[in-house]
């Protein structure tokens, strides 16, 4: 399903306790800092299809923008308070930077699967995650 800025905006006014969300493109957002991001990584496959030994090409094709280091950078450090990143991990995975950065956060336990998750479902009211160090750059080490 795709959605333009706008209609996501109006979405998310639609949840109780959000009050004027930006929608933006990680390039829009550069220099602009918000107390809390969610970012959609926006590509997906079937992990049917996810080839085991990428090549260049092959993550060219299925990842895209979202493997140009700097983009990452910038969509990574937008937020000061929390961050929430939606994706399919096992095909982020197929980039060596997103690799050591979902490393990180599933070592610090930061990483739910949402193949359970049902669309409107509310939270378990006392669910908390770890909360990982802000600024913190596992992928640049």
């Amino acid at each position: 399903m795709k959605m333009s800025r706008e209609e996501l905006r109006d979405k998310i006014m639609a949840i109780r306790g959000f009050k004027r969300p930006c929608v933006s493109t990680v390039v829009f957002s550069q220099g602009d800092e918000k107390d809390f991001v969610i970012l959609s990584t926006v590509r997906s496959l079937p992990r049917y299809d996810i080839d085991e030994k990428p090549t260049k090409g092959w993550n060219n094709r299925y990842l895209g923008f979202i493997q140009d280091e700097n983009q990452i950078n910038v969509a990574l450090t937008r937020a000061m308070r929390g961050m929430i990143i939606v994706g399919n991990q096992h095909l982020l995975q197929c980039d060596d930077m997103w690799k050591k950065l979902l490393q990180y956060y599933r070592q610090s336990r930061c990483i739910i699967d949402g193949s359970g998750v049902e669309a409107g479902r509310q939270p378990r009211q006392n669910q908390r995650l770890p909360m990982v160090p802000p600024r913190s750059q596992p992928w640049a080490h």
